[in-house]
């Protein structure tokens, strides 16, 4: 059974049920009005219009064990908490200089030391170009675990109701 689609609800799972409906019940109140063609989302941070396309707004807070349905079309789920932190925010900012293209998307992130799984809803059927943005925008040179630069990304994307996997490792695509 699954708890109220809440701020305690974690969807992070480390095996592949049969069954997804449990995220579909979290959907019921936010029924799709028409199909979407494209979604961009500026993960953490404000809008930001980039050419004619706008990013929409994240910054919910989050935690340590949230599921937020924030538009009728997209919503997120992210899980981990850092012992360490006094900060309950699950959102970091660069404090350096950033002179790349669109540098209104790398400026604000969020973060999470276990999963944030991002749920696209109310897409018509078609062929869609999937673009995802990484930068590594904290760096620390105090020889702790922030600084080693160790950052994996899993991507999963279903199609067809299979996977595909890439792991990115950004600091060691940064060096090379």
């Amino acid at each position: 059974m699954i708890p109220s689609c809440s701020e305690s609800l974690n969807l992070f799972r480390s095996y592949k049920s049969g069954n997804d409906s449990d995220l579909a019940k979290c959907f019921n109140d936010y029924p799709c009005k028409k199909d979407q063609k494209s979604i961009h989302i500026n993960c953490g941070g404000v809008e930001a219009r980039i050419g004619d396309k706008v990013y929409e707004a994240d910054q919910e807070p989050a935690g340590p064990a949230k599921f937020h349905p924030l538009r009728a079309h997209w919503g997120f789920s992210s899980t981990g908490n850092i012992l360490e932190s006094k900060e309950h925010t699950h959102i970091v900012n660069n404090v350096s200089r950033l002179t790349m293209k669109d540098a209104e998307l790398y400026t604000v992130a969020r973060f999470s030391p276990l999963s944030i799984t991002y749920y696209g809803r109310c897409l018509a059927n078609g062929r869609y170009t999937v673009t995802l943005h990484f930068a590594e925008i904290v760096f620390r040179d105090n020889k702790s675990y922030h600084s080693l630069g160790r950052r994996a990304f899993d991507v999963y994307i279903q199609v067809e109701c299979s996977y595909f996997l890439r792991i990115f490792w950004i600091y060691r695509c940064f060096l090379e």
